[in-house]
């Protein structure tokens, strides 16, 4: 999912949220919003892979997806 970049009208901080596949969210704000979170990977053009998913391998081979 591709990361999402806002700046609440409250505060003058701009904020992007990074969401994998797997449904693990984490923000950054102020400096660091341009800066990947810790273990966090860029996985191609808007795919990011959290600390997790790229112990298990899954930033190069994602698991398959279950069917319905």
């Amino acid at each position: 999912m591709p990361v999402s970049y806002s700046s609440p009208d409250l505060l003058a901080v701009i904020s992007a949220v990074y969401v994998c596949d797997c449904g693990k969210q984490t923000c950054e704000s102020g400096r660091h919003v341009g800066d990947l979170p810790a273990g966090w990977v860029a996985a191609g053009n808007d795919r990011y892979v959290c600390p997790y998913c790229v112990e298990q391998g899954w930033h190069v081979n994602p698991p398959p997806r279950p069917t319905a």
